[in-house]
């Protein structure tokens, strides 16, 4: 006996995807099920975000100890570091930022 599915095979991309259609759980609760799933995304880029800003800290640290002695290798892949880093920290703080503008509403408690 074939089972009978909630959903269109081609509208399933995903876990995500199903529990945020409302045919299956109603609009409040397809809405609600965004809000915690962006709650918990945007957590992780901060926790993420914490992580890089300690590492460029360290990086800019190690450049910066190392640029009266250190040879124009060791110098350049530093320097290459940092950017990297810095360029990283931009883009966690724009997927905060696209984060907290959609859910800002949602999000008074924050």
């Amino acid at each position: 006996m074939a089972e009978k599915l909630l959903l269109d095979p081609a509208t399933v991309v995903g876990y995500v995807t199903a529990m945020s259609d409302p045919g299956v759980l109603g609009q409040a609760a397809a809405g609600a099920a965004d809000v915690l799933q962006g709650g918990y995304f945007r957590d992780m880029l901060v926790a993420e975000r914490h992580g890089v800003l300690n590492d460029l800290v360290k990086s800019r640290a190690e450049l910066a100890d190392q640029s009266e002695f250190g040879g124009a290798i060791v110098l350049g892949r530093l320097h290459d570091e940092v950017l990297a880093k810095e360029h990283q920290l931009d883009h966690l703080d724009a997927l905060i930022s696209a984060l907290d503008e959609r859910f800002a509403s949602h999000w008074v408690h924050r």
